[in-house]
């Protein structure tokens, strides 16, 4: 399940108190538990944000390769080239 912006921080609050209070059962001190709740969303956050970077990435890739590809095919000059009849 993939959640992106305001639908994943909804996700997270609705299941946050649940989180605190395991979190707090395991470390034993509330500052601790809200410091590990803190640090997990900051990773997660960060995940996201480097998987639709890779995503835009790679899409602006895909995109130029179709560009390039209809100008190699519309010229037929690398359609001669990649055959290996180059004079």
């Amino acid at each position: 399940m993939e959640l992106t912006g305001t639908l994943a921080e909804t996700h997270w609050e609705s299941h946050r108190p649940a989180i605190l209070g395991a979190a707090y059962r395991i470390l034993g001190f509330e500052a601790e538990a809200e410091a590990c709740l803190s640090a997990a969303w900051q990773r997660r956050s960060r995940t996201q944000d480097l998987k639709s970077a890779k995503a835009s990435a790679s899409a602006a890739k895909r995109s130029s390769r179709k560009v390039t590809s209809s100008r190699v095919h519309a010229s037929g000059v690398a359609d001669d080239r990649m055959s290996g009849r180059v004079p």
